[in-house]
């Protein structure tokens, strides 16, 4: 963890400056949040569309693609 820097020497107006700053940060944080979210299940829907397959789905034998089947 970061420690807190010494305020005290910053006049009023470099602390409604930092206050300001840091409200844009975490704006830009809850941003990149939701982006990893959605991100995130799309990973998994596509994860789970790999897994599917004729044997597990009501997909055709023909879409399984060139692999040879497990004997």
């Amino acid at each position: 963890m970061h420690e807190l820097p010494d305020l005290s020497g910053l006049s009023v107006a470099e602390k409604d400056a930092l206050i300001l700053a840091l409200f844009e940060q975490v704006k830009q944080v809850e941003r990149l949040t939701a982006t990893v979210h959605a991100l995130s299940a799309r990973v998994r829907a596509l994860e789970e569309r790999l897994r599917k397959g004729s044997h597990n789905s009501s997909k055709p034998p023909s879409s399984d693609g060139l692999a040879k089947k497990p004997k």
